[in-house]
């Protein structure tokens, strides 16, 4: 109803509009020197009212044209963040799994507008160092100047020396990087075990220049089993059996280990007694170690005791049946002129090495085809 009533109301203008220009369309003159502009009231009026209405439009144009261009510069440079960042957490994810190459090319193409740019040195810096680039690794680092935390230099530095090979360098870090808990224990025992290994062996040719590393690598840590068993392998390699029997006789008594206890047991160049008595000597602390009792069944046949060997033999397998106790017991029994109990230890060797699950036997040929 409104909008017919609004419809009517147009018409009546328009039919009053069309009356008054027909009863008198007026007269409108310009002149401006010689041009004269000549035309009805009601056509000026037209065309005042389209040139206003063409302005306005226009003006309407540019303002939204204005408004608009800002939104789109915001939109674009929300767009631009938003890439950056994304760049910048694959980084992140990159240089935690480890894809070094990817994580250095996406940190350094943000680091220009990054919001947290040491984050983006010291991930490039380590990945740089842990690809070899041990020289932009460097660059970057001084670029960070002194502002880059200690435990985060730290840890660049170690990838640094790790690719330098410099093990004398990264041995003198492992304290404070202990001290620093940057690494999680498994990993900080990995690398202070490849550190270690790299150092005993890298460089160092004579038993003289081992046994100084050593003492240093003792004094900057506790080594391993395994760290203990390469230098001493090591120095018996040389003809250094001696310095092998002290280091190990020490070192077992401190704490037994059966790797080591082995390598003791087979010492050659060193007085079979001597051993027998430093290996005895840690019975009172590991009465119950099967291993010592085994290392100690070997060095009593070393000293012709075969007595004894037998007794600490059956006492090893008492306390741990294993295939190194049942080959020793076979071994001497068989040569002791005891062939069916021999037989019996070998059998058992057998059936540990062979891990076999225990499942029912025919009792004998009579049983074979029922």
């Amino acid at each position: 109803m409104k909008r017919w009533l609004m419809g009517l109301c147009w018409v009546v203008l328009v039919l009053l509009l069309v009356l008054l220009i027909d009863h008198d369309p007026g007269y409108f003159l310009i002149s401006y020197g010689h041009y004269t502009l000549e035309t009805s009231i009601w056509m000026a009026l037209a065309a005042v009212i389209v040139l206003w209405v063409a302005t306005y439009s226009v003006y309407r144009l540019l303002w939204r044209l204005r408004h608009h261009s800002r939104r789109v510069g915001h939109w674009l440079l929300g767009r631009s963040e938003r890439h950056r960042a994304k760049d910048l957490i694959q980084g992140v994810q990159d240089s935690c799994a480890g894809r070094w190459s990817q994580a250095r090319e996406a940190l350094l193409r943000t680091l220009p507008d990054s919001p947290v740019p040491l984050l983006n040195i010291s991930l490039a810096a380590k990945a740089s160092a842990q690809l070899g680039d041990v020289k932009q690794a460097q660059r970057l680092l001084q670029q960070a100047g002194k502002k880059m935390p200690a435990g985060v230099l730290l840890d660049v530095q170690c990838c640094i020396y790790r690719a330098q090979e410099d093990w004398q360098a990264l041995l003198n870090v492992l304290p404070a990087l202990r001290k620093q808990q940057i690494l999680t224990p498994t990993a900080l025992a990995t690398l202070e075990h490849e550190v270690a290994s790299h150092y005993l062996s890298v460089d160092c040719d004579t038993a003289a220049v081992l046994q100084s590393r050593w003492k240093k690598l003792s004094a900057v840590m506790q080594p391993d089993d395994r760290l203990w068993a390469q230098t001493i392998n090591q120095l018996i390699a040389w003809g250094e059996q001696r310095s092998a029997e002290t280091l190990l006789r020490r070192q077992l008594k401190r704490a037994w280990s059966a790797p080591l206890g082995f390598i003791y047991a087979e010492l050659s160049a060193v007085e079979p007694k001597k051993l027998l008595a430093a290996a005895e000597s840690c019975l009172a602390k590991q009465p119950d170690d099967a291993d010592l009792l085994v290392c100690l069944g070997r060095l009593s046949l070393r000293n012709h005791l075969w007595g004894r060997a037998l007794d600490y033999f059956e006492k090893s397998l008492a306390v741990q049946p294993s295939v190194t106790a049942c080959a020793e017991l076979s071994r001497l029994l068989q040569a002791w002129g005891k062939p069916e109990e021999a037989t019996r230890y070998s059998q058992q060797v057998m059936v540990l090495a062979s891990n076999l699950p225990d499942l029912p036997l025919p009792n004998g040929g009579n049983d074979l085809y029922t």
